[in-house]
């Protein structure tokens, strides 16, 4: 979470989204003096965390605050955004295979993400479509993030907006899972639609668009 008050911008992190990057690159225009940044160690309910919700920052910087500045989100491809998550970190979704920690082929992979998908609590970081949550102004897509940057620092007036953008968390994905609509069985696809049938609305993302894998 970065809320800068010198160039009126909230940017809320969303999960495997670019966001760490994003994040990483509006922060070279946070300072101690001009803006609220999310601390390293904080509470789990501590509106500062690192993922914390729509909701919780607009509390936390008011109505007044967050209607006069830019808030910001990234988002991702649901589909790439769930296989992505799978491969992040293999310890947590060992239980979804024999108890080993790498994945080690296609059909791992294949019954890993059919019952992650089915049991997976969709984070409140991710919930700022639904009703009740404080608009968003700006939704970055991972698939044009360096061009939406661009767009959103000149809208800002952000200095030395063609710095590098870096990449954060990427990686992970074995080469054989790069195209992540393999790794789908159907019940896996049809639980990501349902879990964010709101991205998948507004932002148009379809199971056969394939993004950039992280």
């Amino acid at each position: 979470m970065l809320v800068n008050h010198e160039f009126r911008f909230i940017f809320i992190k969303t999960k495997k989204t670019g966001s760490s990057s994003t994040e990483v690159w509006l922060r070279h225009y946070c300072r101690a003096d001009n803006a609220i940044v999310s601390p390293r160690t904080v509470g789990r309910d501590d509106p500062r965390r690192n993922h914390s919700s729509a909701r919780e920052v607009h509390a936390l910087v008011g109505d007044a605050v967050w209607q006069q500045y830019r808030s910001i989100v990234n988002v991702r491809n649901p589909w790439d955004k769930l296989a992505s998550l799978l491969f992040f970190r293999p310890g947590r979704t060992a239980r979804f295979g024999g108890g080993s920690l790498e994945i080690t082929d296609l059909d791992d992979a294949r019954r890993r993400l059919e019952r992650m998908t089915a049991t997976f609590q969709r984070p409140s970081c991710d919930r700022f479509l639904e009703p009740g949550s404080p608009a968003i102004d700006t939704a970055l897509r991972l698939d044009r993030l360096d061009a939406d940057l661009r767009t959103l620092a000149a809208e800002l007036g952000l200095p030395e907006a063609d710095r590098r953008l870096p990449h954060h968390k990427s990686g992970t994905r074995p080469g054989w899972a790069r195209d992540w609509r393999p790794l789908y069985t159907d019940a896996a696809a049809q639980s990501v639609a349902t879990l964010y049938d709101d991205w998948i609305t507004t932002f148009g993302y379809r199971f056969d668009q394939r993004e950039a894998a992280r």
